[in-house]
């Protein structure tokens, strides 16, 4: 059994989570809610099959101040399991468990990275949320004048938690070491951009350009940078962990020892980029373009799907 904790919103029904993986998981993918799966223990609100030999139990979990989903992998129905269990026990585990890892590990991929799971919110706890704000307007401004009147002004207003001014002040060109965290950047022009260091965690910058870009040692958690192009980009050491990347172009990028776990690169075109010593754990390089790459000790890269696997990396 796994937890995966997503943005807090106590709104979020379980018939709500089924439907965003409805749209999500479609054929051949089934999400259903077979009467089996409420009569194991515990429960689960409803499951994602891939086989009639594969599912993943889901239930959402709401707290007081959490929300999480929990998922597991199911054993096949009753008939199924009757008689290939009691057949064949140890066997049939061994045959059907990596078919079950598999889906267990798009099921959670595809939790971290939705973005209804995100900032999802009701519409009355929006509500709630902007009387909130104006009553702390109301006294942020009350509070502004006190200590403006004490000579405290610059204290109040000196200091600012994102650094996205920064960036537009320098022409989207320069902000080493920037706080960028949860910006949307959609389609932005930032190619040759200095982020050296810069934290981009779970930033928006689909479509961006940040061809030849400096990201050595930038943070880019869960960001999001599908079909972005990154040629030519640093991105030496940076952590990508969770990252979506699919169809990015990341043609001679310089990605040596970055950190790739989980990361979504079905698609991308990866030809004579620079992985060396990447952590690949659990990446998605299906469908991506390594001609040419460079893939000297790279950690747990599995490469099927990948397209153009240089020979002497092939797995034959």
């Amino acid at each position: 059994m796994a937890i995966v904790e997503i943005a807090h919103n106590p709104e979020l029904t379980h018939q709500d989570v089924q439907r965003i993986f409805r749209e999500h998981f479609k054929f051949p993918y089934k999400v259903m809610v077979p009467g089996w799966v409420r009569r194991i223990f515990p429960p689960r609100n409803f499951a994602v099959s891939k086989t009639e030999w594969t599912s993943v139990g889901i239930r959402l979990k709401q707290q007081e101040l959490k929300t999480s989903i929990i998922f597991t992998a199911l054993p096949p129905p009753a008939g199924i399991h009757s008689f290939i269990y009691n057949l064949i026990p140890l066997l049939s585990w061994i045959i059907l468990r990596p078919g079950r890892k598999e889906l267990e590990k798009e099921v959670k991929v595809f939790i971290e990275n939705a973005v209804a799971f995100q900032s999802q919110v009701g519409q009355s706890q929006i509500e709630r949320s902007q009387t909130v704000q104006r009553s702390k307007l109301k006294l942020a401004v009350i509070t502004a004048v006190i200590l403006t009147g004490l000579g405290f002004g610059m204290f109040l207003f000196g200091t600012r938690g994102n650094d996205l001014e920064q960036l537009e002040q320098s022409g989207f060109k320069d902000c080493v070491e920037c706080d960028l965290s949860e910006v949307r950047l959609f389609g932005e022009n930032l190619s040759k951009a200095d982020l050296t260091e810069a934290d981009l965690t779970i930033a928006t910058l689909t479509g961006a350009l940040l061809r030849g870009a400096k990201l050595t040692g930038a943070k880019l958690m869960a960001a999001k940078l599908g079909s972005a192009d990154l040629s030519g980009a640093s991105l030496f050491g940076a952590d990508l962990t969770g990252v979506n990347l699919a169809e990015a172009d990341l043609r001679e990028a310089d990605l040596r020892g970055a950190k790739l776990m989980a990361a979504k690169m079905s698609g991308a075109n990866l030809t004579d980029a620079n992985l060396a010593g990447a952590n690949l754990t659990e990446a998605d390089l299906s469908g991506a373009n390594l001609s040419g790459a460079i893939l000297d000790g790279v950690i747990d890269a599995d490469f099927t799907g990948a397209v153009n696997v240089p020979a002497k990396y092939r797995k034959d």
